[in-house]
């Protein structure tokens, strides 16, 4: 099961776990008109801050976190390796088989094959990893401007209830009525803290630390694409790109 699925589940069961330990009717929690205050305010407002078009990416993004496993260092060092040491017995690039291949590293091969020359291929395929940055930080920019929304909607959603709560006392003679609906008044707040907590607040962390990871794995990549393009031995790649994990890490390839 991905990590991130995981967490997810994880903080969820925790969370329905506190709830049903805490009073004996957790059906109280399940709030139809809360959940509508809060999904749908986030929802609206992210629409009108980011236009619909903006959001549809989101559920790019978390497709991309939830389903789709991060590239491994050592994965992706062995690959470039592994070409290194096949052009070196005389295969050509075209007779690769590139399909398993970091998509980044099939760029670059696309490049030399094109007999592109050392400068060309650098300066693409940094702006590649300059634009590639700059797309993941509007996705985290999106992710944490709707994180603010969900608290707000859930405070809204709490004055309402209070409200209605306030306006019965003049009403009814029942006080053992009040309890209860300040108890369902006070669950949208709950409701909007759970949501930017638990869900938008670790994704955005989550799209920072793929963003780093990403940039340092990218630029891994240059560097041993590059080192092909100027015919290194396998060896000296495969001492210089290891210098860039953990001794328990590193591979012997060749």
């Amino acid at each position: 099961m991905n990590t991130q699925i995981l967490g997810l589940l994880t903080g969820l069961i925790i969370f329905w776990i506190s709830l049903i330990s805490t009073i004996d009717n957790s059906t109280i929690f399940l709030n139809t008109i809360s959940i509508l205050i809060v999904i749908g305010g986030t929802i609206s407002a992210s629409i009108l801050t980011f236009g619909l078009k903006e959001l549809n990416r989101i559920f790019y993004v978390l497709r991309k976190v939830f389903f789709r496993k991060q590239s491994d260092f050592k994965e992706t060092i062995d690959q470039i390796i592994q070409i290194s040491s096949d052009l070196n017995r005389g295969a050509s690039i075209q007779s690769l088989d590139k399909s398993s291949y970091h998509p980044f590293v099939r760029d670059g091969l696309r490049l030399i094959e094109n007999d592109l020359n050392y400068d060309e291929i650098k300066s693409i395929m940094e702006i590649s990893v300059i634009e590639r940055r700059n797309a993941f930080v509007h996705q985290i920019e999106i992710v944490k401007t709707m994180g603010k929304y969900p608290p707000v909607f859930g405070m809204i959603g709490t004055v309402i209830g209070l409200v209605a709560v306030l306006q019965g006392l003049g009403q009814s003679t029942n006080i053992e009525e009040i309890g209860p609906k300040m108890a369902i008044a006070l669950i949208t707040t709950l409701y909007g803290l759970f949501i930017a907590n638990i869900v938008f607040v670790p994704l955005g962390d989550n799209l920072q630390h793929r963003l780093i990871y990403s940039k340092g794995l990218r630029k891994l990549i240059i560097r041993g694409i590059l080192l092909i393009k100027e015919e290194k031995d396998p060896i000296y790649i495969q001492e210089v790109l290891n210098a860039h994990l953990l001794p328990d890490k590193r591979h012997q390839v060749i």
